[in-house]
């Protein structure tokens, strides 16, 4: 059997310009998405040969569901995360300069 085609994740590159000043939208973004990732499920040839059962295929969507549950959660903390993480060598630095100090 050939399955050189296959793929069950496929991950879709963020564009890398400001999405809200751009007007333009990621595939984290849709409403068709639905795990609020980065990437796009799809086991449906897997189950249609048969390669996983109905009990694992089923799983699928409950996977999907928690997962985009939890991505709108932690959604609101994302201008605080990259806020943060922008401070980062900023306070590194500091560190460098007070054990040189020392």
């Amino acid at each position: 059997m050939d399955s050189t085609d296959l793929i069950t994740k496929m991950f879709v590159r963020s564009i890398e310009d400001d999405t809200t000043a751009s007007g333009l939208l990621t595939i984290i973004d849709t409403a068709a998405n639905k795990t609020g990732e980065d990437y796009l499920l799809n086991f449906d040839y897997l189950y249609d040969i048969k390669a996983i059962s109905e009990e694992q295929y089923k799983t699928v969507s409950s996977y999907e569901a928690t997962m985009k549950k939890l991505n709108l959660e932690i959604a609101p903390l994302e201008s605080q995360i990259i806020a943060l993480s922008a401070r980062i060598p900023d306070l590194e630095a500091k560190v460098t300069i007070a054990k040189n100090a020392i």
